[in-house]
Parts: C-alpha cells; sequence; structure tokens
C-alpha cells in the first residue's frame, strides 16, 4: 500500500470522518424542497 492510499484509509476511518459523514447524512425535508436556500419571509 502507498502512503497516499494508507494517508486516504486514515482519514475514512478517523472518529472526526464518521463523525461529519453521519452529520451530513441527516435527512434535511427543507433541501428537499429546495427550500434551504431561501430567505426567510416576514408577514
Amino acid at each position: 500500500m502507498t502512503l497516499e492510499m494508507k494517508s486516504l484509509a486514515n482519514l475514512v476511518y478517523s472518529r472526526e470522518f464518521e463523525e461529519l459523514n453521519r452529520m451530513f447524512k441527516k435527512f434535511n425535508p427543507l433541501k428537499v424542497l429546495r427550500m434551504d436556500s431561501h430567505e426567510i419571509r416576514h408577514s
């Protein structure tokens, strides 16, 4: 295994990377509706 492959493997199996991966896999209904970047409108 090359040094680059070892570095990548260390990243993928790190605790911080697992936490980030978990965080980004959360379902976001606003993103599905494409409303995640809209401004909040006050009535």
